[in-house]
C-alpha cells in the first residue's frame, strides 16, 4: 500500500563632523536599548523583545570631532572607546556588566560614538562566538564593518543550540543625550520546523481511518561548525563540509505514549520548543528522517520509515537549494492515502485435482 506524502514548504546625505563644545555637566552612564531585527523572517528569539537573559558584546568608536548624530562614515580614525565590554540587563535597562556584577560604562566628556555588538558571549561549544570586529570609515562611508569567528560550532542538540545575532555599527553616533542607544540585531541562524498532519480521504469511515503515530523526526548530513564575517547587515557563512554531523540531529523522539499521533490539524514535530537552529548551509544532501508506526484500529502497529530529501522541496515553485540566515523554514508534512491505497483482496480458489482410485488387485476382501 502506498502512501502520499505532501510537503508544503514556506519560509522573513552625509553630515560632516565639526568640532564639539566640551560639555561641563554630568555624562552619565551608557546605556543600550536593543531590540530584534525581524523584517526577513523570526528564528527562535521570536519577537522584537531581546532576551532578558542574554549578556551582549559590546564595541563603540570615538570621534572627538563628531557631534550627536554624525553619521557613521564620518568616523575616520576614530579611535577604540569600548573593546568587546560586556552589557547585560540590570533592572530596566542593558548596561555595563562584568564578573557577574553591573560594572558601569561612562560617556565621553565630549566627542561621539558609534555602536556595534553581538550576542550571545559563546557558542555551543562554549567558545567566543566572535573572535573581531573592525570597523573603518573614510569620512563619508562605512570602509569596514566586519564581525568575524573561524571557528564557530552549533550544537546537534537542539535544546543547547544557539540563536547567535549581531547588530551593525549604529548609522549615527551618541552622546550622554541618546539616553538609551537603540540598536539593531540580526538573525545569523536559520531556523528549521518541521509540522505534519493526517489528510483523511473523504468517505473514509472512522472505524477504519489508519492511525498514524511519529515516533521521531531526525536530520542528517548538517555541518555544525563553520566561518562567518559580517558586512553591516549581511552575513557570509562557510559551512566546514567535514563537520556534517555522524550522528543525526534528533528534531523528536517520542517513544510509547509520548509518541504523536497525528490529526487533521497540523502540529509541530519537535522536542525543543525553541526550535531547530543551523548553521546556514546549501541542503544538497540533507535529509530527514521520520519513524512512524501505522495501525488500523483493533490491529497490531507497524513500524516504518519516510526519508524526505530536502533539496527536493520548494518554495513558492522554486526548489531550495540552501538555508540562509534570518529565515525559518517550515516543513509542512501531510500522511495522507490515495484512491489506490486501502487494502483490497483478490480471493481465488485453487481447484480441486481429481485423483481416480483404482480398487482391483485385491483390495477387495469379501466375507
Amino acid at each position: 500500500m502506498k502512501k502520499l506524502f505532501i510537503v508544503m514548504l514556506g519560509v522573513s546625505a552625509v553630515v560632516a563632523c565639526t568640532k564639539s563644545s566640551v560639555s561641563y555637566e554630568p555624562a552619565g552612564e551608557i546605556a543600550l536599548a536593543p531590540v530584534n531585527e525581524i523584517n526577513k523572517t523570526k528564528t527562535t528569539v521570536t519577537d522584537t523583545a531581546f532576551p532578558a537573559d542574554q549578556i551582549m558584546g559590546v564595541y563603540a568608536y570615538y570621534k572627538a570631532d563628531c557631534q550627536n548624530g554624525s553619521k557613521v562614515g564620518t568616523f575616520k580614525d576614530a579611535s577604540t572607546y569600548l573593546d568587546n565590554v560586556q552589557f547585560k540587563k540590570n533592572g530596566t535597562d542593558w548596561a555595563g556588566w562584568k564578573d557577574g556584577a553591573a560594572y558601569p560604562y561612562y560617556w565621553p566628556k565630549n566627542g561621539s560614538l558609534v555602536f556595534a555588538a553581538y550576542s550571545p558571549l559563546t557558542d555551543a561549544a562554549n567558545k567566543p562566538a566572535v573572535g573581531s570586529h573592525t570597523f573603518k570609515a573614510d569620512g563619508t562611508a562605512v570602509v569596514s564593518d566586519i564581525f568575524k569567528n573561524e571557528t564557530f560550532t552549533q550544537s546537534r542538540q537542539t535544546n543547547e543550540t544557539v540563536d547567535f545575532m549581531w547588530s551593525p555599527v549604529t548609522a549615527e553616533s551618541h552622546t550622554s543625550k541618546s539616553n538609551h542607544v537603540a540598536m539593531t540585531f540580526y538573525h545569523a541562524m536559520s531556523w528549521i520546523t518541521f509540522k505534519a498532519k493526517f489528510a483523511k480521504p473523504e468517505g473514509m469511515a472512522t472505524t477504519t481511518e489508519p492511525v498514524i503515530t511519529i515516533k521521531s523526526l531526525a536530520l542528517d548530513n548538517v555541518a555544525l561548525k563553520g566561518a562567518f564575517e559580517t558586512h553591516v547587515s549581511e552575513i557570509i557563512w562557510t559551512p566546514d563540509v567535514d563537520s556534517k554531523s555522524k550522528d543525526p540531529i534528533v528534531v523528536f523522539r517520542g517513544e510509547g505514549d509520548k509518541a504523536l499521533a497525528l490529526t487533521a490539524e497540523s502540529v509541530n514535530v519537535e522536542n525543543n520548543a525553541n526550535g531547530t537552529l543551523v548553521i546556514p548551509q546549501e541542503i544538497n544532501d540533507i535529509v530527514a528522517t521520520i519513524t512512524y508506526d501505522q495501525h488500523v484500529p483493533g490491529t497490531a502497529k507497524v513500524e516504518q520509515k519516510a526519508v524526505l530529501h530536502l533539496n527536493q522541496c520548494k518554495v513558492g515553485g522554486q526548489s531550495l537549494t540552501k538555508w540562509t540566515n534570518a529565515k525559518h523554514y517550515i516543513y509542512d508534512i501531510t500522511f495522507t492515502f490515495g484512491t489506490d491505497d486501502q487494502i483490497y483482496i483478490a480471493p481465488s480458489v485453487q481447484p480441486w485435482k481429481e485423483e481416480n482410485v483404482t480398487t482391483e488387485g485385491g483390495a477387495i476382501e469379501h466375507k
